[in-house]
C-alpha cells in the first residue's frame, strides 16, 4: 500500500510526547502492523532527512523523500488543543505525482500529491479551505473519502450532514464518505446515500494526537487491501483508533480486541465549575469549555462559590470540575441524592482525593480525558 502525507515534528506538554511522525508517517508506520510492503512519500528538507528513515526504515517502510524549505512543527499544550504550527509563513515544496494499485493520501501542509490508483482513500486534514480529492488531477477508479463534519461543511459549504455528504460523492466522484463525529463515532455514507453509523469504543486514556491518522489508515487497509465492505472498515478502524488513543501503539496489532461501544444520548450538557483563579484558571477554563463545545456538549460555566456547584445543577446535567483540590470529595457527595454524575480534572492534586471521594468522582489526570469523559457519560446517568 502507498501513503502520501506529511512528515511532522509534533510536540505535546501535557502529557509530554515529542514525535516525528505526521499523518503520513504515523499512518505508514501503523499499517506495517497488518500488511508487509508499505511505502510512504512525503516532504521533508534534505538536510533532515537523515532524522527520517531510522522512524521507519526498521519496520519496512520504504520511504521516498521531496525536498522541502523546512520541516513543519505542530505544538499542543494538550492532546485536545488546537496546535501551533511553524514556520510560518509554511514551507512551499510543490506538487509531486504518485501512482499505484492502492493509494491513502493526506492532505499537506507544505505541498501537494497529485495520486493516480485503482483505489484512493483521501483524508483532506484541514476544515481551512480543504482541496477536494481532484481538484489537483488525482484519480482513482474506487474513490473513499474520510473527513470530520468540520472539513465535509468547508468543502460543501454545505450544513446539512446527509446533503453535504451526497454533495460530496457526486462531486468527486466518491463511492464512499465517512464523516467523523467525535464521541458520536463516524457516520458511513455509499454513493451518497447513508448506510450506517459505527459508535467510538470504549478507552481508558484519550491520547487524541494523531487519532484521524490512525483511523484513515486502518480503514484504507480494511477497504482497499483487506476487501472489506465500508461499514465493516470502519468498524475495525473505530476499533484501532480506540486501542491508540489508549495506549499510544505506533504499529497496528493484527488481531484487533473488541471493545465496548459508547453510546450517547442526545443533549449532553454539562455544568463547568472551576477550583482556582487568577490567569491560570481562567486559561483552564477557557481550554475545557472550547474542548467540550468541539466534542458536542452543551456546556455552561457555574459562577459562584465551588462548594454551591451541586446546587446550581440542572436536572441531567453533568458536572465537572477543574482543580477542585481536597474540595472535590464533599461537593461530589452533595450530586449523590440527586443522581447527578461528576467528573474531576485534578492534574496536580489527585493525592489530596480519599478513596471515599474517588467513589462518587470519576477522576481524571489529563484535561482531555475528563472532557471526554463529560461527554461519554453513561446513559443511565442522564
Amino acid at each position: 500500500m502507498i501513503v502520501a502525507g506529511g512528515i511532522y515534528s509534533e510536540v505535546c506538554v501535557a502529557p509530554p510526547s515529542t514525535s516525528l511522525f505526521g499523518s503520513g508517517g504515523r499512518a505508514a508506520l501503523a499499517l506495517t502492523g497488518l500488511i508487509k510492503a508499505v511505502e510512504l512519500h512525503a516532504f521533508q528538507p534534505a538536510r533532515l532527512a537523515d532524522e527520517v528513515y531510522p522512524n521507519f526504515e526498521p519496520f519496512g517502510v520504504d520511504v521516498h523523500l521531496y525536498p522541502s524549505s523546512d520541516r513543519v512543527h505542530f505544538h499542543y499544550l494538550h492532546p485536545l488543543a488546537r496546535p501551533r504550527i511553524s514556520p510560518i509563513p509554511l514551507p512551499a515544496a510543490g506538487s509531486v505525482g504518485v501512482q499505484g494499485k492502492a493509494i491513502l493520501r493526506f492532505g499537506c501542509l507544505e505541498g501537494d500529491f497529485r495520486v493516480v490508483g485503482e483505489m484512493a482513500v483521501y483524508d483532506p486534514q484541514t476544515a481551512v479551505a480543504p482541496v477536494p480529492f481532484r481538484a489537483n488531477g488525482s484519480a482513482a477508479k474506487r474513490l473513499a473519502i474520510v473527513l470530520n463534519r468540520a472539513e465535509l461543511r468547508a468543502v460543501t459549504a454545505v450544513s446539512d450532514m446527509a446533503a453535504a455528504a451526497q454533495s460530496l460523492c457526486e462531486k468527486d466522484g466518491a463511492e464512499v464518505a465517512v464523516v467523523k463525529a467525535g464521541p458520536n463515532g463516524a457516520y458511513v455514507f455509499e454513493s451518497g446515500i447513508l448506510i450506517g453509523q459505527i459508535p467510538a469504543y470504549e478507552a481508558s486514556a484519550i491520547h487524541k494526537v494523531g487519532s484521524g491518522d490512525t483511523f484513515s489508515a486502518a480503514f484504507a487497509y480494511y477497504w482497499m487491501h483487506s476487501g472489506q465492505s465500508a461499514l465493516e472498515s470502519v468498524r475495525l478502524a473505530s476499533l484501532h483508533t480506540a486501542e491508540y488513543v489508549e495506549t499510544r501503539r505506533a504499529v497496528f496489532r493484527a488481531d484487533v480486541v473488541e471493545r465496548q461501544p459508547l453510546v450517547r444520548a442526545p443533549g449532553t450538557s454539562a455544568l463547568v465549575a472551576l477550583g482556582r483563579h487568577g490567569a491560570s484558571g481562567q486559561w483552564l477554563l477557557d481550554e475545557a469549555m472550547s474542548g467540550l463545545w468541539d466534542l458536542g456538549v452543551d456546556a455552561r460555566v457555574h459562577e459562584g462559590e465551588l462548594a454551591n456547584a451541586p446546587e446550581s445543577l440542572r436536572d441531567g446535567e453533568v458536572l465537572l470540575l477543574l482543580d477542585p483540590g481536597a474540595r472535590a470529595g464533599p461537593v461530589a457527595k452533595k450530586c449523590v441524592p440527586k443522581g447527578q454524575r461528576v467528573v474531576a480534572y485534578c492534574e496536580a492534586s489527585l493525592g489530596e482525593i480519599s478513596a471515599a471521594a474517588a467513589t462518587v468522582l470519576d477522576v481524571k489526570a489529563e484535561l482531555a480525558a475528563a472532557l471526554y469523559a463529560v461527554a461519554w457519560a453513561p446513559v443511565g446517568m442522564r
